[in-house]
């Protein structure tokens, strides 16, 4: 993107089109050259670190046979018409979070980046509502309604599709499995029913928040460990201390979070996280990921003598194991 990074890049669309839901032939002529030179540049820094990762890592992408790369950024939801008219043929996976926790985070740099942007009457908007989780909401709701009305008026399946995940269904153990089928589905990935069963029965872990990376000089605040499914639903708790806020949210937020299944004034989340089944039926997980050949060390705690001697076996005789672990005890908390 030549150091210009994704504000600039957004705003070229945004600016014009002051939604997430535009046919990219409507832009002007200079905006559509310029948002193709911007991507191709994109594009290439991309490739750039593929291949990167193909000769530290050892071909990551064979894992996902029908993907080339992939961008993690959320504003790139703004810009998948104008990636869809310059690569010709694309997959999205539009990953949704309830829009309630978006609105109440404490990372609110898409309503000071985008916000004036994303409206005809923006800077009007913006002192209109001055509490910025309203306009967090306004946002949320926004972007991935109209984004999702365009996705359904181009998808082909040729060249274009996409598919929905909300983040919370991987998180709970009730449909993580079945959502990581549909994920690996869509994007080719090689990989067995069984290996990624032993995937979403991993233990998950909570990499903290993003917007702040800390420099070596830097002490790290020390916070107690949390669950990863604790970071999510935190919004009952909070509305339930601010009714008036509470309707706000639900007003504003009600098309998008209808729409993808977050019910206004339910609770999403059901809380019971402690299972009293595996997710797969076998008490022991070989999981295959070829061509990386490094074998890892079963969990802490977890001896030879824990791990059916077949597995060892195979193990052995086959170089592209990289795990042969037993799965974790249902989480009772």
């Amino acid at each position: 993107m030549n150091g210009t990074g994704w504000p600039p890049l957004v705003k070229l669309a945004l600016e014009i089109t002051h939604s997430a839901n535009y046919e990219f032939k409507d832009l002007p002529k200079e905006r559509r050259d310029k948002l193709m030179e911007e991507i191709a540049l994109l594009t290439e820094d991309i490739q750039a670190g593929v291949l990167l990762g193909k000769r530290v890592l050892g071909h990551p992408n064979e894992l996902a046979t029908g993907t080339t790369f992939a961008i993690k950024a959320p504003a790139s939801m703004l810009l998948v018409p104008a990636f869809l008219a310059k690569w010709g043929k694309m997959r999205f996976i539009h990953v949704v979070r309830d829009g309630r926790d978006v609105a109440l985070s404490t990372n609110q740099s898409p309503v000071n980046k985008f916000y004036n942007t994303s409206y005809v009457d923006g800077e009007k908007r913006f002192h209109q509502y001055p509490n910025n989780n309203v306009k967090a909401m306004h946002l949320w709701n926004d972007w991935n309604a109209q984004l999702y009305e365009w996705e359904k008026r181009h998808s082909d399946g040729k060249t274009f599709d996409y598919l929905v995940i909300r983040t919370e269904d991987l998180v709970r153990d009730k449909t993580r499995l079945q959502t990581l089928l549909r994920l690996a589905d869509f994007v080719g990935a090689n990989l067995t029913d069984a290996a990624l069963c032993c995937l979403g029965s991993r233990r998950q872990k909570d990499y903290g928040k993003s917007e702040h990376i800390y420099t070596s000089q830097e002490q790290v605040p020390k916070k107690k460990k949390q669950k990863v499914y604790e970071r999510y639903g935190k919004w009952q708790a909070v509305l339930a201390q601010d009714p008036e806020l509470f309707e706000d949210l639900h007003r504003d937020g009600e098309r998008a979070l209808e729409m993808f299944g977050y019910e206004p004034k339910v609770r999403f989340m059901d809380g019971t996280y402690n299972q009293t089944k595996y997710i797969c039926e076998k008490r022991f997980c070989m999981v295959e990921y070829p061509p990386i050949r490094v074998v890892q060390r079963p969990r802490k705690g977890i001896t030879a003598r824990h791990i059916d001697p077949e597995l060892l076996r195979q193990t052995r005789n086959n170089p592209n194991i990289v795990a042969v672990h037993k799965m974790a005890e249902p989480n009772p908390h």
